[in-house]
């Protein structure tokens, strides 16, 4: 796996509820790049339960939206806003069995003409692999111009972190 930089680190004023690693009531969410897919591999916390041991299902769905979010930052290079989720609760996620995994894919053919309304494929792993729930999420995208003007997005490079991989885990 290829850890993936969070560019927004340092600007004024970022608290990001997903990624933000000094948001201590947020989910600081950490994204690698593994294949066609982006990842997070997340040790949920009991203050994020439901039901006792049980991820909460909006809780489960702000880290599906925000795998998407890194999806397109990286795979596609621009960033927009969420459109649309349709997502399935699968099994319940379990808060005291380990690490989960949250993918997301994008769903755009290289070769396919640029949209504004892109679908991806999320879906959350418990640590044994299991398939606790799934979602494809509709995003609206900007061009890079109006993304790097608008939404602070840095570019597709500013993510990037040459030659540093991790042992997958």
């Amino acid at each position: 796996m290829q850890e993936i930089r969070n560019p927004y680190i340092g600007i004024e004023g970022y608290n990001c509820f997903g990624c933000a690693p000094h948001n201590t009531s947020g989910l600081r969410m950490r994204f690698f790049e593994e294949d066609d897919a982006i990842v997070c591999l997340w040790q949920p916390e009991d203050h994020f339960q439901g039901y006792p041991a049980v991820l909460h299902g909006g809780v489960q769905t702000a880290l599906l939206d925000e795998a998407a979010a890194w999806a397109v930052y990286v795979q596609l290079g621009t960033s927009g806003f969420t459109h649309s989720i349709d997502i399935r609760f699968r099994r319940a996620a379990p808060t005291n069995r380990g690490i989960l995994r949250i993918e997301a894919r994008t769903c755009v053919q290289n070769d396919t003409p640029r949209q504004s309304l892109v679908p991806l494929a999320t879906r959350l792993l418990d640590a044994e692999g299991n398939l606790c729930t799934e979602a494809e999420i509709v995003y609206f995208t900007y061009p890079e111009k109006y993304a790097r003007r608008k939404l602070y997005y840095p570019g597709k490079d500013a993510f990037l972190r040459h030659n540093e991989s991790i042992a997958q885990g």
